[in-house]
């Protein structure tokens, strides 16, 4: 009896995209796109484990805690140097991960190919000082595409003869992420705020950088608009306990007395989202 192998069998890369759960998500479209049979390495911090530990293609999740800070990032490194691997992928593309192009460089005794994910800077930059006028060809591609558009080179990398019908795009997907565990933990904290699914709206105020957050008030401008027109939907403010967007639009709508609830907690704001997306 012959064993039938794919393409792929015992290929192995190490992935790093570190942060922050937008950007996971969208990356997801990299699994995704990527055929079966590579075994994927992921780094990410240990703040977004409950994400990717329970996906599928996954071979092994290595956590980073940034509390550890330079020193713990190079016995990161040094740790995943016991595996050998036929690429190295990075999907975030900042300072920690150019460390770590740097040191595998210098320190590899046999060379690793390098793949990183195009941050079309260019691109971005005409569209952020242009607006509308900026001509679509200048327009930065969507970081989805480029995710699963790098998952088809790092494919044909590995494998040069494989049939391009094996490699198309595919969008992130999270419904590994929806066992019934998840659903009900979901659905029960929904219920908890007297939230039905499609009856609310979610807004999602705060960002690592704030120059990327939109005014209060423009929040306040929206949310009085829709209570015009839809008086019956609720609105929900997703992030953390430790997001100052947050708290300001918390204040703002008490003192507007807007109707709202509040997930200031990672995990359960990811647990909404998986059921406010896939329902």
């Amino acid at each position: 009896m012959s064993i039938q192998r794919t393409p792929f069998a015992g290929k192995k890369i190490l992935v790093f995209r570190l942060s922050s759960l937008g950007d996971l998500v969208l990356s997801l479209s990299f699994l995704e796109t990527l055929p079966e049979g590579i075994l994927v390495d992921w780094v990410t911090t240990d703040s977004f484990a409950f994400l990717m530990q329970t996906h599928p293609k996954i071979n092994k999740l290595i956590l980073f805690n940034k509390k550890q800070g330079v020193r713990g990032w190079f016995a990161l490194l040094q740790q995943t140097q016991q595996t050998e691997y036929a690429a190295r992928v990075d999907l975030h593309v900042n300072v920690r991960t150019l460390i770590a192009r740097v040191f595998f460089f210098l320190s590899d005794s046999k060379k690793c190919a390098w793949f990183k994910i195009s941050k079309e800077r260019w691109a971005t930059s005409a569209y952020f000082f242009l607006k509308q006028l900026c001509p679509q060809r200048w327009r930065p591609s969507p970081l989805q595409s480029r995710f699963s558009t790098l998952a088809i080179r790092v494919a044909q990398f590995l494998n040069g003869s494989i049939e391009s019908t094996l490699l198309s795009r595919k969008p992130p997907s999270y419904r590994y992420a929806l066992t019934p565990e998840v659903i009900q933990a979901g659905s029960e904290l929904m219920a908890q705020k007297g939230l039905v699914p499609k009856k609310f709206i979610a807004l999602m105020p705060a960002s690592r950088w704030s120059t990327k957050e939109w005014p209060t008030a423009n929040y306040v401008k929206v949310v009085q608009a829709v209570q015009k027109s839809h008086p019956e939907i609720k609105f929900a403010i997703l992030g953390r306990s430790t997001d100052a967007a947050c708290l300001s639009l918390q204040r703002e709508f008490q003192v507007k007395q807007v109707p709202f609830v509040s997930f200031l907690d990672l995990e359960p704001f990811a647990l909404v989202g998986f059921i406010l997306f896939e329902s």
